[in-house]
């Protein structure tokens, strides 16, 4: 499986480290890291820049952009991407080690969808991570027939949980600026 990692950047100095290095620790790497900093004020350009250096042997590409929001840095990262599978990420979010190998599975066992999402956990303010309310069974693995009549009462998809085809993305138009 091919895929490019886009990571949208903006002030986020205080998680871009860790965020990176749940990438750059996944048992299945991914095949490209785009990071897009979107006029960033903070040290996150250079932590992002220290990083690079330590994994020269990863495809690892940093875009610089004034600041135009998140969806037109998501935008360009996929615009930019070399992969057709493209998997979003936030600065602030991490990745668990196996997050790519898991998706791997999920893609293998529906090759002709075209948006792939799985679970995800959350930490309370003492540090403690929880599954969020979801409205589909854990363990759930499948088509959803209606996505927007499912996601009525809870959203299916979060941004950091996602990978998609970037063809389908950009038939779509791409994210609302």
């Amino acid at each position: 499986m091919k895929l490019s990692v886009v990571i949208p950047l903006y002030n986020k100095e205080s998680t871009i480290v860790k965020c990176l290095n749940s990438v750059t620790s996944q048992t299945l790497l991914p095949n490209e890291i785009i990071i897009v900093n979107d006029g960033s004020s903070d040290s996150s350009s250079k932590l992002v820049e220290s990083i690079i250096e330590n994994h020269l042997h990863l495809d690892i590409k940093f875009i610089n952009q004034s600041n135009k929001g998140v969806s037109q840095a998501r935008n360009l990262g996929i615009k930019t991407a070399k992969n057709e599978l493209i998997a979003l990420l936030d600065a602030d979010d991490e990745w668990h080690k196996d997050y790519i190998l898991h998706m791997e599975k999920l893609i293998q066992n529906y090759p002709d969808a075209r948006i792939y999402s799985s679970f995800h956990r959350k930490k309370d303010s003492d540090g403690n991570f929880f599954l969020p309310f979801h409205i589909l069974h854990q363990g759930f693995m499948g088509y959803i027939p209606d996505y927007f009549e499912t996601s009525i009462k809870v959203p299916l998809i979060n941004s950091s949980c996602v990978i998609l085809s970037k063809s389908c993305f950009v038939e779509q138009g791409g994210f609302e600026v």
